[in-house]
């Protein structure tokens, strides 16, 4: 039985080798330019933030 689980094992490894990973175009749902601007991570200043900290902790 452990012989016939193994040769099932190996045909569905060999048939997903053949037929691998679908190959991407150029063109396959590529941007043509920039992101949108919801789109777009903005990074947030933290200076007022530790500007107010230093002041309660006294630095």
């Amino acid at each position: 039985m452990l012989l016939l689980i193994g040769a099932e094992g190996a045909r569905l490894l060999r048939e997903k080798r053949v037929k691998g990973r679908p190959r991407r175009s150029d063109s396959d749902e590529e941007a043509s330019g920039p992101p949108a601007e919801s789109e777009c991570l903005q990074r947030k200043s933290t200076g007022e933030f530790n500007k107010v900290k230093n002041l309660k902790m006294g630095v």
